[in-house]
């Protein structure tokens, strides 16, 4: 498999800690799983856990429908809901509580606003998730379906996953997990993916990696989107933690030494210093000298070509993404002037994007995700609206419809 391949996405991960159901035999194998990035760790999605999957380095000429359905052989149970075109999105506050029980009647509303949103091929969808509803953007139609997910009974960070037919929400709790196929409303996770913590996505949208019952042995499992395992695996070494996506279907991993990416039957050396951003084609690093003078770095993953950027570096930036043709970075800091900043990556200019963002960004997930293409970057601002941030010029513009307020957002394209 080579490092070229695809399927940009970023998750971030919690040291569960103590096992919820000490003294009984254990379902999974030990975890060592961190939330990836915030203040002191982003947390996701996906996920993104935003972790927020992307599309992947390819241009956005494609004018194809989504993917084709991914049959799920685990039964679930479908929430009712209604349909209809109404342009009033769901209330996450009028929905219960309690998660346990589900929603007596929990809409699928279907708006459609008649002039597109964005000047994009009609196979780009933008996901977006909030308390109580998952959005599903068909930006060059103009279209919004509104699915609404029950809440939480606790106050947890939720991990939030898109593949080709479906999203997953699974609060990072005891909660049941959900399931949005397209088109359809919510239903209960299959039960071979209700315990699992660990969603990531892979090199294509049709699979996702998840953790395995390995005994001792740390393992990720390669499984269908209804959690049935394909018998591909990575084995997490001893004394490695998993961060999340490297933006190319593979597994990042910090441990003595740096920061690593896995993938099945290997495991490769990123940096010995600090990860910045990853995506499909790059990585972004700072690199320091013996005398500790320190300098971003961008890696070529093909030719392994490395290039220092006459560029500050700047300890308060976290875990960010690489834009599919790998010339631009966008990061999220928390000191300074704060917010998010586009760094060219062959010019090692550096400029701030016009959309504010909050302190709790830091630990819901990275806020922002690219388009197929590179041109755009869509941004969740700190008043947990969407934007859509011009790369070229750094200008944000609202998404050009009201939604409740959301917090995870990914993008599907293409076949998967």
């Amino acid at each position: 498999m080579s490092n070229r391949d695809h399927e940009p996405g970023g998750v971030d991960w919690l040291d569960l800690g103590p096992d919820p159901d000490e003294g009984k035999p254990p379902a999974t194998p030990r975890r060592r799983y961190l939330w990836y990035g915030g203040a002191a760790a982003l947390v996701a999605v996906a996920l993104l856990l935003t972790r927020t999957q992307n599309g992947a380095n390819e241009a956005a000429t494609s004018a194809n429908s989504p993917s084709q359905a991914v049959s799920s052989s685990s039964p679930s149970r479908a929430v009712p809901s209604s349909s209809g075109s109404s342009g009033s999105f769901v209330n996450p506050t009028e929905l219960p509580t309690g998660a346990a029980s589900l929603p007596s009647r929990p809409p699928t509303q279907i708006t459609s606003l008649g002039r597109p949103l964005l000047d994009a091929p009609t196979d780009w969808e933008l996901f977006a998730h909030g308390p109580g509803v998952v959005f599903r953007i068909q930006l060059a139609l103009g279209r919004i379906t509104a699915t609404a997910v029950p809440v939480p009974v606790h106050d947890t960070s939720t991990m939030f996953f898109v593949g080709s037919d479906r999203a997953i929400v699974r609060a990072l709790d005891d909660s049941p997990g959900y399931v949005v196929r397209d088109g359809k409303p919510a239903a209960e996770l299959p039960l071979s993916l209700t315990r699992r913590l660990v969603m990531l996505p892979s090199r294509d949208q049709r699979h996702l990696w998840t953790e395995a019952s390995a005994g001792d042995q740390t393992r990720l499992a390669l499984v269908k989107l209804d959690g049935a395992p394909t018998g591909v695996t990575i084995d997490i070494p001893q004394n490695a933690f998993v961060q999340g996506s490297d933006g190319a279907g593979n597994v990042l991993l910090t441990g003595i030494g740096g920061w690593y990416y896995a993938r099945s039957g290997s495991v490769h050396r990123i940096t010995g210093g600090l990860l910045v951003a990853s995506g499909p084609t790059r990585w972004l690093t700072v690199e320091c000298d013996d005398s500790l003078s320190c300098a971003h770095v961008v890696t070529d993953r093909a030719s392994g070509a490395r290039r220092t950027l006459n560029t500050p570096v700047d300890h308060g930036e976290q875990p960010g993404m690489i834009s599919p043709d790998g010339k631009t970075a966008a990061l999220l800091k928390y000191v300074g002037d704060g917010g998010i900043h586009l760094l060219d990556l062959g010019s090692g200019l550096q400029r701030s994007v016009a959309a504010t963002t909050s302190e709790t960004d830091f630990q819901s997930g990275v806020p922002f995700v690219w388009s197929p293409d590179s041109r755009w970057l869509f941004v969740i601002d700190g008043a947990n609206r969407v934007l859509i941030v011009n790369r070229d010029t750094g200008r944000a513009t609202p998404l050009g419809t009201k939604l409740t307020p959301v917090s995870h957002l990914a993008l599907r394209h293409g076949s998967g």
